[in-house]
This record gives structure tokens, C-alpha cells and sequence, in this order.
């Protein structure tokens, strides 16, 4: 009887034991962008999941990371875990996640988040007085060398569009903010990235015989085209 009391006593510590070490939990992450219709994959990021005693997922240089695919990593023991990722301007982060007790971890990461407002005083469109045009061309690419432009005039505080996709227009206000916002944006991007000189884009902005050149060289931004599709309605 003694020994079957021991024998059961036996058991149960041991199921407890096991009960209380064999947490499974989950780590969810997601990387996603500003712009919901910007689902080109992402090229070049950092992106590493590590805990003290092995590297859980590194990725290669070689692969995209998938725009809103929810990458998932279970069966994880209890204890910390080391995220690592960068944006789209190469800035690095790093994120400490501790996890206990089948506890599920969910993050989402937007890879192309910008800080705008100390641009937005700079940009070509808000500078551009009445009777006053500039013109922005862009060219560059990998494979296929592409370029175009548009230009913008002020009459009278009506905004002209010219480019070379479609005829002259008169912007909307929502048109002219979203030209503000690109033109922020690649303020912002100046100089930014790890593209090779056959992939960076580079951009010129051409205003009363002044040309100021910007190269962008994150592989990872596609606002130009975003924006067209915007102003000639190809969204």
C-alpha cells in the first residue's frame, strides 16, 4: 500500500514537472506598409528571431519579405527572445520578448513609416508661388532604365499638373496633399538605403534654372507610382 501511495505520488510530481516546462507559445509577425495597395515585397530588410540558445529564423538576402503574410513561429519553450528587423530607410530595431506559459506574442511592423513634419515646410509644392512651375523627373531601375515626370504650375492658387502618363489637369486638394506628402517622403529618403547604382532611382527637381538631385536608394519605396495612379485615377 506504501509503495503504491510513493509509486502515485511519483506520478503525479511528475506529470506537474512536465505540465509546468513544456509550455508551447507563439510568436506572430507581420510587416505591412503605409499604403494598403503597396504589396510589393520587401527586398534587402534585416528581419532575425533568436532566443540565448539558437537563431529561430534569419533571413537571407536572397528572399522578400511578403507584405501582410503572417509569419509565425511555434512551439517556443519559455524565456527571451530577440527580434530584429529594419525599416525602409535601413534603420535598425531591436525588440525583447519574453514569453511564459503558452502565451501568444503578436507585433506588426510598418515597414515604410516615415516622420514627415519637418519636411512638409520643404517640399516643391508648398514653396511654389503664383505664376511659378517646377518639374520633378525621375529615372532609374535594375533592369529596364525608366523615366518620367510631372510638372506644377500656380495660377492664381490653382495647381496645374502636367506629366508625361496623361493631358494637363487641375489638382484637387486631395491630389495636391497627396503630391505634398511624396515630395515629403522622398525628403526624407535622401540618401537613404543600400541599393547599388543600378538599382537606386534618382529624382530631380528643375525650379527657375535650379535643379536639386535626390537619389533614393531603398530598393523598398514605390510611392512615385503609387502617386500617379492616384492623380490619374489607375488605382
Amino acid at each position: 500500500m506504501k509503495n503504491a501511495i510513493i509509486r502515485t505520488l511519483q506520478i503525479f510530481f511528475l506529470i506537474t514537472f512536465i505540465s509546468c516546462n513544456s509550455s508551447y507559445n507563439k510568436i506572430e509577425i507581420v510587416f505591412s506598409k503605409s499604403d494598403l495597395k503597396d504589396t510589393i515585397p520587401i527586398k534587402y530588410s534585416l528581419f532575425n528571431l533568436s532566443n540565448k540558445d539558437s537563431v529561430i529564423y534569419k533571413k537571407k538576402i536572397i528572399e522578400y519579405i511578403i507584405v501582410n503574410k503572417k509569419y509565425v513561429f511555434d512551439s517556443l519553450p519559455n524565456g527571451e527572445y530577440i527580434l530584429e528587423y529594419s525599416d525602409i530607410k535601413q534603420d535598425t530595431f531591436t525588440k525583447k520578448i519574453n514569453l511564459r506559459n503558452n502565451e501568444v506574442y503578436k507585433t506588426k511592423i510598418i515597414f515604410d513609416s516615415l516622420s514627415l513634419e519637418k519636411y512638409y515646410s520643404h517640399t516643391p509644392i508648398n514653396n511654389l508661388r503664383n505664376g511659378e512651375s517646377y518639374k520633378l523627373f525621375t529615372w532609374g531601375g535594375c533592369i529596364a532604365r525608366m523615366e518620367s515626370f510631372y510638372k506644377i504650375t500656380n495660377l492664381n492658387n490653382k495647381y496645374l499638373l502636367d506629366s508625361n502618363l496623361d493631358n494637363q489637369k487641375i489638382l484637387t486638394k486631395d491630389e495636391i496633399k497627396a503630391i505634398n506628402k511624396f515630395e515629403a517622403e522622398l525628403l526624407a529618403l535622401k540618401g537613404k538605403g543600400i541599393c547599388n547604382s543600378t538599382g537606386q532611382m534618382s529624382y530631380s527637381i528643375s525650379k527657375q534654372n535650379k535643379i536639386d538631385t535626390i537619389s533614393e536608394m531603398t530598393c523598398n519605396w514605390n510611392s512615385y507610382n503609387l502617386l500617379m495612379s492616384k492623380l490619374y485615377k489607375r488605382e
